[in-house]
C-alpha cells in the first residue's frame, strides 16, 4: 500500500498515483478502457483521475481504504461523480469480468450483454460512465477496420482449407491460419485500448467460430496438447 495513504492520509500522492497507473492494465481507465498517459508523460491536457468506486462523501471512510481507488480517466470520474455505488448496484473493475456484462453494437455503442448475471447493473454502469463515451467513433472505426483485414485473412485460408483434398495441404493452411491468430490474439490482449471491443468482435464471428471448430478437428495433428480456446 503506498505510504501517502498511511502515512500523510492523502489518496492523491505520488505514490499512489504510480501504484495506481501500474496497476491498470496498459495504463487505461478501468471504465471505459481509453488508454491513458503514463506518469512521466507531459500533458497539457491531463485526463486521469483517481476514482473512489464508494464515493467518499457519501462514504467518508471509505476515502482512504486502498481497495477503493482506481485509475480512470476524468470522463468516466465526472459522470459518475457521486453515484451510490454502494446501494445501487454497479459493475466493479476488480471483482468484476465487463466482459460478462457488455457488449457492442456496429455503431460502436456499448449495449447490455443479453446473458448478464446482472441487467440492473449493467444499465447502472452504462448509463454513469462508459455510455457517454464507451467509444470514440474514430477509434471504433479504425478497431474494427483492422479486425475486418484479420477477418478477410481468415476466410481466405479457410476457402483454401476447404477447397483442398489432400490432407497435407489441408494442414498447410491450418498451420498459416494458426499464425494470424496469433497475431489476433495480441490485437485483442489485455494491454490493448478497448480490448473489450476487440474480444467481442472476435468472439462474434461466424468465420473465427468455424476455424475453431476446424482447428480443434485436427488438434493431434497440428501439435496441440489441448483443444484450441480464445484465452487472453
Amino acid at each position: 500500500m503506498p505510504n501517502s495513504l498511511i502515512d500523510q492520509n492523502k489518496y492523491d500522492g505520488e505514490d499512489v498515483k504510480i501504484a495506481l497507473s501500474v496497476m491498470s492494465t496498459g495504463c487505461k481507465c478501468v471504465y471505459c478502457e481509453r488508454l491513458l498517459p503514463k506518469l512521466d508523460e507531459l500533458n497539457t491536457h491531463d485526463i486521469r483521475a483517481i476514482e473512489h468506486f464508494y464515493p467518499k462523501k457519501l462514504y467518508p471512510l471509505q476515502k482512504f481504504k486502498w481497495s477503493n481507488l482506481f485509475w480512470v480517466c476524468k470522463n468516466c470520474n465526472s459522470t459518475k461523480l457521486n453515484y451510490d455505488t454502494q446501494n445501487n448496484p454497479f459493475v466493479h473493475p476488480e471483482n468484476d469480468d465487463p466482459e460478462d456484462y457488455f457488449e457492442y453494437d456496429y455503431s460502436h455503442q456499448i449495449k447490455v450483454n443479453k446473458f448478464s448475471p446482472n441487467e440492473e447493473k449493467n444499465k447502472n454502469t452504462i448509463e454513469r460512465t462508459m455510455g457517454k463515451r464507451v467509444l470514440e467513433i474514430t477509434w471504433g472505426s479504425v478497431i474494427l477496420f483492422q479486425f475486418q483485414m484479420f477477418e478477410i485473412d481468415l476466410e481466405k485460408n479457410l476457402k483454401k482449407y476447404e477447397r483442398s483434398t489432400k490432407q497435407n495441404t489441408k494442414l498447410k493452411y491450418l498451420k498459416q491460419i494458426l499464425g494470424v491468430i496469433q497475431d489476433l490474439k495480441i490485437f485483442a490482449n489485455d494491454e490493448k485500448e478497448y480490448a473489450g471491443r476487440r474480444r467481442f468482435l472476435i468472439r462474434q464471428s461466424l468465420v473465427i467460430k468455424a476455424i475453431t471448430q476446424e482447428i480443434n478437428h485436427h488438434q493431434t495433428e497440428l501439435g496441440l496438447s489441448e483443444p484450441f480456446t480464445w484465452v487472453w
